[in-house]
């Protein structure tokens, strides 16, 4: 699987644009990510993450990202599988040497316009963000699939200029924020 994705800077207002244009609405929840870092080599040097995700407090999942593969950092391989129980996967990586690194909260809807999933996310400590991913099974439909973003910002109405290609990672980690709750008095990695 490739995530082929754009993410913006949004607005208040984006929900009620979505509903009038026909977007569905999917869900709503609240998700929380506990990114680690490998024992042997810097993820923010190769590019990469391990992140666990538990969701509404409840399972989750354990995701892989490989390096971006483009200079915009839209596109990324992405393994991803659930985890009926997130807290024993995270001691599970913790005992193989992974170490808690930057954790996120994100309160967010999922809409779905034409082929995309739109994620409209509040993200503690940094605002309010829209999400386009077009899922993407095959890898010789990527660069296809990334020249379609910028249309779907267009048809929200959030102005190209407001994209953000910074991680969410990174932008905690400039703030001074993003500690894992078990390492709030420590200094970031």
């Amino acid at each position: 699987m490739w995530e082929v994705e754009l993410k913006a800077w949004a607005d208040p207002d984006l929900e009620s644009r979505l509903e009038a244009i026909g977007a569905t609405l999917l869900r709503r929840e609240v998700i929380e990510d506990l990114y680690f870092q490998h024992p042997g080599r810097s993820f923010a040097e190769t590019d990469e993450e391990l992140r666990v995700r538990t969701v509404d407090g409840r399972a989750g999942f354990i995701t892989y990202k490989g390096p971006s593969t483009d200079a915009t950092r839209q596109t990324k391989e992405e393994l991803e599988t659930p985890v009926p129980d997130p807290n024993a996967v995270k001691a599970v990586l913790r005992r193989l040497g992974f170490v808690d690194a930057i954790y996120k909260c994100k309160r967010c809807s999922h809409w779905r316009l034409d082929d995309a999933i739109l994620t409209v996310g509040e993200v503690e400590g940094l605002g309010l963000f829209v999400e386009v991913e077009i899922p993407t099974e095959r890898e010789e439909d990527v660069a296809t699939n990334r020249a379609r973003l910028p249309d779907f910002l267009d048809r929200i109405g959030i102005p190209r200029e407001k994209v953000e290609i910074r991680y969410f990672t990174e932008m905690l980690v400039e703030k001074g924020l993003g500690r894992p709750p078990n390492l709030k008095n420590r200094k970031h990695p």
